[in-house]
């Protein structure tokens, strides 16, 4: 995934250049297929990028969107998840020594 990001932030650099050289999306996006080939984003994607370079965005990275975050591991997640199947282990053990102790019963 990591490359990926960086192939598209590559792409992003030379869209931006294209803008700077005053080619049009559509030149832009035929020079991006011609370097990249079928890694070249997709058209709407390249066009939208080379709109917002064009009126005067500088940044390449993605802006922060709201929504579910790429990871949630925390340690208060990972401590508060290992609780639970600690419980549960024991929970079981506890239910199957029952049983066990239950069917011994019976069989003497």
């Amino acid at each position: 995934m990591k490359a990926k990001m960086q192939h598209n932030l590559e792409q992003r650099y030379a869209i931006k250049f294209c803008v700077k050289l005053g080619k049009s999306r559509s030149e832009t996006l035929e020079m991006l297929r011609t370097a990249y080939g079928d890694a070249a984003l997709p058209s709407a994607q390249a066009f939208r990028w080379h709109k917002a370079f064009k009126d005067g965005r500088d940044n390449i990275e993605d802006e922060q969107r709201a929504g579910c975050p790429l990871t949630s591991r925390t340690g208060d997640n990972v401590a508060s998840v290992e609780a639970i199947l600690d419980k549960t282990f024991l929970d079981l053990s506890n239910s199957l020594d029952q049983k066990m102790a239950i069917i011994a019963k019976k069989i003497k």
